[in-house]
């Protein structure tokens, strides 16, 4: 499953989730002004197409908090 899927489903199940990290160089005015970096650093490109930031705040209780863990193992299953 893809980021992208697993966040939808995830929000379907009515989890936020977000998008923090994203590569530098894959921006949009670095990839157009320096063209020869995408590839570059494929670690750092692999992780960037990966990685989203689940719910995490201080008011969180411990229903939310089950709450999302129980949504990841209905999306995971």
């Amino acid at each position: 499953m893809d980021r992208d899927r697993f966040m939808a489903e995830l929000k379907a199940r009515n989890i936020g989730t977000g998008l923090h990290f994203r590569a530098a160089h894959l921006q949009k005015y670095y990839r157009e002004t320096f063209p020869e970096t995408v590839g570059a650093l494929p670690n750092t490109e692999w992780n960037s197409q990966r990685i989203c930031s689940l719910p995490l705040f201080p008011e969180m209780t411990r229903e939310d908090v089950d709450d999302v863990i129980n949504a990841i193992e209905e999306v995971l299953a």
